[in-house]
């Protein structure tokens, strides 16, 4: 696992995204009822989804290839803002069933447009490893990701969307507040989980990829243990699998960084204090 807060360097160029022209969404409040879950749900055309913002431009963070978004400019229903990256994490080779299947990268935005809090989650499946069948009682079965869920949201109010980061990306089905991995409700709610269902997976003719946002009025972030989670729901068969990870949740207060984190301020530190050096020498 590698963190990441803040990073200085960001690809200069902007580029627009040109998957659709027009929007129809926003977040959208997904609340905490009890007993059942209450079920937000999208739409197959972006045009009619409430769930989706319209990205119309990404800075990249350089030296990822394309997967961490500096900065994302969009449209909604309720107004233009731009989510500004806090920090990220990046968790290579994430395991189904115990085979490696591709990478989860995990992000804290700000909202300009309100000032608060985004999380992100983006699973994206390595195409050559999706191809590997995985083996279940002598079954063998591809693998597929129905379920993202991020954790910590218990006294915190949630709203979810997604946006198009590139061609590779799935949209969100549906997102409700529920620890379930059953695909047909009615869902026992969870205070504490946000779930969002989709359906990852490169053999069935999808794309490899999605980034899903959940908004909270939480005032600050840390990170914490089995914060994050992704599953397939055996919906072709396959056994109900899946892990929960470390990730960053919402918090009252901010925690101290981890000790990557610690090397990086150590290193922006460094930078600041050689350019004053040059400056005073001069």
């Amino acid at each position: 696992m590698k963190f990441m807060t803040l990073k200085i360097a960001v690809a200069s160029t902007l580029i627009s995204m040109s998957v659709v022209s027009a929007h129809a969404g926003d977040f959208t409040n997904v609340p905490f009822t009890t007993p059942t879950a209450t079920v937000v749900s999208g739409a197959a055309n972006p045009i009619a989804d409430q769930l989706f913002l319209d990205a119309t431009s990404i800075s990249w963070a350089t030296g990822f290839d394309g997967l961490v978004a500096q900065s994302i400019n969009y449209n909604a229903t309720g107004g233009s803002g731009t989510l500004n990256l806090l920090s990220f994490t990046e968790n290579d080779d994430i395991e189904l069933a115990g085979q490696e299947v591709g990478d989860l990268y995990d992000f804290v935005y700000q909202d300009s447009r309100d000032g608060k809090l985004v999380f992100g989650t983006r699973v994206i499946l390595e195409e050559e490893e999706e191809e590997e069948a995985v083996v279940d009682g002598g079954e063998e079965f591809e693998v597929e990701l129905n379920f993202i869920y991020r954790g910590g949201f218990t006294n915190y109010s949630t709203s979810a969307a997604w946006l198009f980061l590139g061609d590779s990306d799935l949209r969100m089905y549906n997102a409700a507040r529920t620890d379930s991995f059953d695909l047909d409700g009615p869902f026992a709610a969870n205070a504490g989980l946000i779930r969002f269902q989709a359906d990852i997976s490169p053999e069935e003719g999808n794309p490899i990829s999605g980034l899903y946002l959940v908004k909270t009025d939480a005032t600050a972030y840390r990170f914490a243990e089995n914060a994050i989670g992704y599953y397939q729901a055996g919906e072709e068969g396959q056994a109900v699998v899946g892990n929960f990870i470390g990730g960053y949740v919402a918090s009252a207060v901010t925690a101290v960084p981890e000790p990557e984190n610690f090397a990086l301020f150590a290193i922006g530190l460094g930078v600041i204090a050689n350019v004053a050096r040059r400056r005073k020498a001069a």
